[in-house]
């Protein structure tokens, strides 16, 4: 049951939704030229306030949400924007410094220390406590690692050292993931909401019935056709999902899949579809990254990606 308090809340979360799409369009659409580590700090940041304030911190019973959950949210969100508000501010000092050369300030300290527990609190409404431990786990292992006997042994780093990595580097919270969320996958995300809101998302659907009509296990054949043409303009897995799933799911469940499968095969075809985008894939984006091989030369065969996929759709019902 959803707080009163929280839902006199949906003008705010409107207002930072669109200001947030039109940031992205400002600064991924070719309209201005903007730093790139500001562009990551100010996504994230307007993400964790959103999130704050639309997920609750757990389902509550038919007694309803307290309202001191509402506001301690409301709080959270305020400090999620704060984070960005700090970098902006501090920009030129933060980019400008010699790493683990120059100090880490007490300042960068505590909205270091802010971004991090803010961002796995976020993860954990979202996407459960596992991957919460495991980062967790490897921030333990940094610090402590220097305590464990064998092969694992390492040299030890600093609590200073860790939150440099993480809040004023580039390979911490700021590092390729978020790159690639805050521009390419965002940008297609909100672009399969425009389609599904106008209706045109139904083109692809309608192929993948029209190649799939006949074939055994048609409905989940859909949902891989479907992600694979979908993939080929999106390059984005979670862009697939939206985009495609939100019709080959229940269209699997009406004819007899259970839930969870029907679920697993979108998801699937979706990571599936995702490389038939070879130029703008979030997947090979990354690997161009790393490998510095940029373009067809390593995406030449992603189309055939989504083939291998099929076999999902001939489990029986």
């Amino acid at each position: 049951m959803e707080n009163r308090l929280r839902a006199t809340l949906r003008p705010v979360f409107t207002v930072l939704a669109v200001f947030l799409a039109l940031f992205q369009v400002y600064t991924t659409g070719g309209i201005a030229i903007f730093d790139g580590t500001l562009q990551k700090v100010s996504h994230l940041s307007l993400v964790l306030a959103l999130a704050f304030l639309w997920v609750p911190v757990r389902k509550f019973r038919k007694s309803g949400e307290p309202a001191y959950c509402v506001v301690m949210d409301i709080f959270l969100a305020l400090l999620a924007l704060g984070i960005g508000t700090y970098y902006f501010f501090n920009a030129s000092a933060i980019l400008e410094r010699v790493r683990y050369v120059d100090p880490v300030t007490n300042a960068d300290m505590l909205f270091g220390c802010i971004a991090v527990l803010l961002t796995m609190e976020v993860t954990r409404r979202t996407a459960g406590m596992p991957l919460v431990i495991v980062g967790a786990c490897f921030m333990l292992y940094a610090l402590f690692g220097q305590d464990i006997p064998g092969p694992f042994r390492h040299n030890g780093v600093t609590f200073d050292a860790l939150v440099e990595q993480l809040f004023l580097g580039t390979d911490g919270l700021f590092g390729l993931p978020l790159a690639a969320a805050s521009t390419m996958i965002y940008a297609f995300i909100m672009f399969g909401a425009f389609l599904e809101r106008t209706g045109m998302s139904s083109l692809f659907i309608d192929l993948a019935c029209l190649l799939t009509r006949n074939a055994r296990g048609g409905p989940a054949k859909v949902a891989i056709f479907a992600s694979a043409l979908f993939g080929s303009i999106s390059g984005s897995a979670p862009a697939n999902v939206y985009g495609t799933g939100i019709f080959t799911i229940p269209l699997m469940k009406r004819v007899g899949y259970s839930a969870p499968f029907a679920g697993a095969v979108e998801a699937c075809a979706s990571t599936g579809g995702q490389p038939a985008d070879h130029g703008r894939g979030g997947l090979h984006h990354g690997g161009s990254h790393r490998s510095g091989i940029y373009g067809g030369g390593q995406g030449g065969p992603s189309a055939f990606h989504p083939v291998l996929c099929l076999p999902l759709a001939h489990d029986p019902l």
